[in-house]
């Protein structure tokens, strides 16, 4: 009796052996694949980060390193953060400022009245103070992370599609305007619409992915 569970305590051992060996090798055609194939660095880090995510187990060290062996940054330097939440609090009231702070953004939902007057449509005095301040932090400079701005308005959504009247035009020009004139680079920050509140705007800063470690501001 005691030889037959001895016996099945060993084929549940070897079981668990042919899984992992065959774990293992399914992992490493995967990265034979991605090997041969054409690199995309942005592609194969979201891949990496699913794995990690998955297999949270398998992972463990490296979470920091990329796959090309370099540390991965895609955290908002801390300074950077707090200039960002000291502009948007010192500008609109820090009651009306939602934040919301993920691993890899940041972002601002402030009220539409705050950047412009919603009788008239003109900007606001605070909205050149905030986008002044935001085109500082986009400026490249080669000690700092390159960050990217997007920015979201919200629309009301038409049978018929999507209709940009003139108020809506005007103030899309003004955002791109005074952002291009706070110095901030063309291709790190961009502006769409979306059928959600319209009485809101939407903020939103991550870490610019830069191609073969440079960024140029070009989208």
């Amino acid at each position: 009796m005691p030889q037959k569970i001895e016996k099945k305590e060993h084929n549940s051992a070897s079981i668990s052996q042919v899984f992992l060996s065959l774990f293992l090798l399914l992992l490493a055609f995967f990265v034979f694949l991605n090997s041969i194939s054409s690199f995309e660095k942005n592609k194969s880090y979201d891949v990496a980060k699913s794995v990690r995510a998955n297999f949270a187990n398998l992972a463990g060290k490296g979470d920091n390193v990329d796959l090309i062996g370099k540390v991965k940054n895609d955290k908002i330097n801390v300074n950077t953060v707090k200039a960002l939440e000291n502009t948007f609090n010192f500008v609109v009231p820090t009651i009306a400022v939602k934040t919301n702070n993920q691993s890899d953004n940041i972002e601002f939902n402030i009220p539409l009245k705050s950047l412009f007057d919603l009788s008239s449509g003109l900007p606001t005095k605070k909205a050149k103070v905030i986008l002044n301040e935001i085109g500082g932090v986009l400026k490249l400079k080669a000690d700092k992370q390159p960050i990217k701005l997007e920015i979201f308005m919200g629309y009301r959504f038409l049978s018929n599609g999507l209709k940009l009247d003139e108020g809506l035009k005007s103030k899309l020009t003004f955002l791109v305007d005074t952002l291009l004139q706070a110095g901030a680079p063309k291709g790190l920050f961009s502006i769409g619409l979306e059928p959600q509140n319209q009485e809101e705007i939407r903020f939103r800063f991550s870490i610019a992915q830069s191609q073969n470690g440079h960024h140029d501001g070009a989208s």
